[in-house]
């Protein structure tokens, strides 16, 4: 288990994943304690290494009507080319359920999905990505308003979520027309 941090785990922990490699631990019983050590310390690495490397990230939750939005460099303002947008199942397993390229503006529109709560990631191969909790609501956006997510991507790891963040931007419907033609 080299690699865990001992600030980010407790000492009493720490010492008992040390005790994986012990070979008193590979006959019967003996056995069944150090896979189930082995599971426990695996996932507590795996934890521990995200909040170390990167901190807690967990941007708050987005409550929308459509999944659509834009997608941004937080220094410049511009469209970020070569991403991808995800709409992942809101369990463990985060399965894809629909994916799509935003546009040279930066838009992006997923197809509504039906009422519920999902994952929202945007993701590039060259840089960390954010990942939001989406909470669709009926198709209906309220009166004369369309909704709209908006991720301002960054990559500064000296910041909360690298830098990045993502809003909600509600606006008229006629502004919705003329930021899609853009």
């Amino acid at each position: 288990m080299t690699g865990i941090s001992t600030l980010s785990l407790p000492r009493q922990v720490y010492a008992k994943c040390r005790q994986t490699s012990d070979p008193k631990l590979r006959k019967g019983k003996a056995l069944m304690k150090r896979r189930s050590l082995l599971i426990l310390c695996g996932s507590l690495w795996g934890i521990s290494a995200a909040v170390v490397s990167q901190g807690v990230c967990i941007p708050p939750a987005i409550k929308t009507h459509a999944v659509q939005g834009y997608v941004f460099w937080k220094s410049d303002g511009k469209p970020m080319p070569g991403m991808r947008i995800e709409l992942l199942t809101f369990d463990q397993r985060m399965t894809k359920l629909a994916d799509t390229q935003p546009g040279p503006s930066g838009f992006f529109e997923i197809s509504y999905p039906g009422p519920g709560r999902y994952w929202l990631r945007a993701k590039n191969d060259q840089i960390p990505g954010l990942t939001v909790e989406v909470r669709v609501e009926g198709k209906a956006s309220p009166k004369g308003k369309q909704d709209y997510i908006h991720f301002l991507l960054s990559v500064d790891p000296q910041k909360y979520c690298w830098g990045s963040s993502v809003n909600l931007i509600r606006s008229d419907q006629s502004d919705a027309e003329s930021k899609r033609v853009q």
